[in-house]
């Protein structure tokens, strides 16, 4: 199954807004079938093919007027060639007065086209950006510390190393504004259960501030994950985090601090960090890759 559509898209409350991914078919498939999916708010879903990657739209499926209650399959006899281009956009139409994000719940949102095609992709999941990467804006989050409203922070561009992130150090970080200025995921192994990243060809881009404020910490950014496998997957990861809260515990000598988080997450919450002059490094876990993320924080 070929599966088009964008994901870590959000919809604002009393607005009708419209997502977008596309995807580059990479060998000859046979299309069998596509069944759309959204959730709630969707109102339409358009899949439109460009063959060769040429600016000649054919279309591949429009839906309108989405029901949640009706998901169907649907037959579309199309011939897929390696370098054809498929844009997949999705209507929302949110009447609520609160923001829908994309998500697996019900009261969340997707943009899918799932197509079964003929044979099997090697990258089941095709989502890129439309015309290209686009640039990276900063889009506060709901714990942007108050030292940072108003900042624009600059866009960061970091990358994936195999090995163990090197060892905090601690220290005494001063109160203040500090922006993202550097980002390194740290694996220990490149393998994964399902594939091996291609560090060289993998990315990430990140924009983002830091807030210290009378023993209050704020870590705000956003951006994007672009993972690339060996076997030549291609994903675009949502990278949006944004968490604070008070320091109930600091260990200036071993280089941990422990939050009693009180926005983005509640409970205790432990970052290693280090102070190397005017730049703060703090370390995140990354689950799904078993890596540790090391942001360094920098006073403008």
């Amino acid at each position: 199954m070929l599966t088009l559509g964008p994901e870590g898209f959000a919809i604002p409350p009393n607005a009708q807004t419209v997502v977008g991914s596309e995807c580059t078919v990479q060998a000859p498939l046979e299309v069998i079938a596509a069944m759309p999916h959204m959730h709630e708010v969707g109102y339409g879903l358009k899949s439109t093919l460009y063959p060769g990657g040429s600016d000649a739209p054919e279309d591949f499926i429009t839906l309108t007027g989405w029901d949640f209650d009706a998901q169907y399959f649907y037959t579309v006899p199309i011939e897929l060639r390696p370098g054809d281009r498929i844009v997949t956009e999705c209507t929302f139409r949110n009447m609520t007065d609160r923001s829908v994000g994309f998500g697996a719940r019900t009261q969340d949102e997707m943009c899918y086209n799932f197509v079964y095609v003929s044979p099997p992709p090697a990258n089941g999941q095709c989502d890129e950006p439309i015309g290209g990467r686009p640039m990276l804006e900063y889009m506060p989050g709901e714990c942007l510390s108050p030292l940072a409203v108003g900042v624009e922070p600059p866009p960061i561009d970091g990358e994936y190393i195999e090995g163990d992130a090197p060892v905090v150090t601690g220290g005494d970080a001063a109160d203040g504004l500090y922006v993202l200025t550097g980002v390194t995921i740290w694996m220990p192994s490149l393998t994964l259960p399902v594939a091996t990243l291609d560090a060289e060809a993998s990315e990430v881009a990140l924009i983002g501030t830091l807030g210290i404020d009378g023993g209050r910490i704020d870590i705000d950014f956003n951006g994007i994950f672009h993972i690339v496998t060996t076997t030549g997957i291609d994903l675009d990861r949502p990278a949006n985090i944004s968490f604070g809260g008070v320091v109930n515990a600091l260990d200036t000598a071993a280089g941990v601090a422990t939050l009693q988080a009180d926005c983005g997450e509640n409970g205790p919450l432990r970052l290693p960090y280090s102070v190397n002059g005017g730049t703060v490094s703090v370390d995140l876990p990354i689950g799904e890759l078993s890596a540790t993320m090391r942001l360094d924080f920098t006073r403008p």
